[in-house]
């Protein structure tokens, strides 16, 4: 819903309402690009994306 033109985010759903939903990432043993992931991974464990994340309603974890 935050996409959506007009939808802003209010706040957090409380601990006892929060659904968590859990991504994990790797790099497949016969990937085609393997070096490719690791730039992404790291960024994506970066505070710059969790500040994206954030902002997108997101809560990263501590790496």
């Amino acid at each position: 819903m935050i996409g959506v033109e007009g939808v802003a985010l209010a706040g957090m759903l409380p601990d006892e309402l929060q659904n968590y939903t859990t991504f994990s990432v790797g790099i497949s043993a016969d990937a085609s690009e393997p070096n490719a992931a690791g730039p992404l991974i790291a960024f994506l464990r970066s505070p710059a994306s969790a500040a994206a994340m954030r902002g997108k309603g997101l809560e990263p974890i501590a790496p």
